[in-house]
């Protein structure tokens, strides 16, 4: 297990340099801008969509996937190690943001937002939950089809829907307990990151290399 997710990690060297020109990227763009906005939690949330395609894409043009099933492993092992992978990307991109909070509050004044990190980790356990099953299902041409008009559909839908509730609806003052919202909101993704890893298992069980 440890040898399949070593090897996940060793493919995401050119995510990781996209993350390091990204990173100067979005620092320049917000230094142009003041430093009132910070970019990086756009950054983390492109790279950690990029950790599940690329992976994929990667063991499909080395056909990876026949010389893997030729191994000591399973196939649910397989997958939970990719599923563990994309994990740590998330934890590492998570603390990136929180150390840009961190210097923007240092360098600019900005308030530090653990909220936006949290957001980020619920939304790409989510957003993951649904890319992973798609690029075991189906070839790295049609899972980059199916990902980017999913990722447009849940981005519209969602955009659409809060402007919807904004704009037909008297949003009350509710006193929400932040810290149980966030545990069960949590729990939720936590129980969809688990059933998206059993289809994928599923599915990759089935195909033939």
């Amino acid at each position: 297990m440890k040898g399949l997710i070593y090897k996940d990690l060793l493919l995401l060297k050119q995510v990781v340099v996209s993350m390091a020109f990204l990173s100067v990227f979005y620092l320049a763009l917000s230094h142009a801008g003041g430093g009132e906005v910070n970019y990086f939690p756009i950054m983390a949330m492109i790279i950690n969509m990029m950790s599940a395609t690329s992976c994929s894409g990667y063991d499909e043009r080395c056909d990876w996937n026949s010389f893997g099933c030729s191994l000591p492993v399973s196939r649910t092992q397989i997958v939970i190690s990719r599923y563990i992978t994309n994990i740590l990307i998330i934890i590492v991109t998570s603390l990136l943001v929180f150390a840009s909070d961190i210097f923007y509050t240092v360098v600019y004044g900005l308030n530090i937002n653990l909220f936006e990190v949290f957001i980020i980790i619920f939304v790409s356990m989510f957003m993951l939950s649904i890319i992973n099953p798609i690029t075991y299902k189906f070839d790295m041409n049609k899972s980059r089809i199916i990902v980017a008009a999913t990722l447009v559909i849940v981005s519209v839908a969602s955009s659409f829907l809060v402007v919807w509730f904004i704009l037909s609806h008297d949003i009350p003052e509710i006193n929400l307990n932040v810290e149980l919202v966030a545990a069960v909101v949590f729990a939720v993704c936590i129980a969809i990151y688990v059933l998206s890893a059993m289809l994928s298992i599923s599915i990759y069980k089935k195909k033939e290399f």
